[in-house]
């Protein structure tokens, strides 16, 4: 780019691409989620279009890409779920006993345990 228009182009393209766009989508999505999958759709479409005028392989690559990020790998997860092991140690987050704690306070006080929930 030796001309300075097309230079002020691309970074006026590539600011309101990288900064404004994911605002206004936050606030598409609050609208409509129907208009909301259309844009994404759409842009979707218009990459694709973009992409297949300089190469088709990389068109299908691309779309190869996505549609494993989109429903190959979840698939994978959920499959592997079943077989997900928990391990208890004490890094884990405490888990509040409160019928014991109340049933040994109560003890140790003449108050009933009612009277403390």
């Amino acid at each position: 780019m030796s001309d300075a228009c097309p230079q002020f182009a691309q970074v006026l393209f590539s600011l309101t691409a990288f900064i404004i766009f994911p605002f206004a989508c936050c606030h598409v999505r609050v609208l409509s989620a129907r208009l909301y999958t259309a844009v994404v759709a759409s842009l979707a479409a218009l990459t694709s279009l973009l992409l297949w005028q300089l190469r088709w392989q990389w068109t299908a690559a691309c779309i190869a890409a996505h549609s494993s990020l989109l429903f190959l790998c979840p698939l994978c997860l959920l499959s592997i779920h079943k077989f997900k092991v928990t391990i208890n140690g004490p890094w884990d987050e405490a888990v509040p006993r409160l019928a014991q704690a109340c049933e040994s306070l109560s003890s140790q006080t003449s108050l009933p345990a009612a009277s403390l929930m």
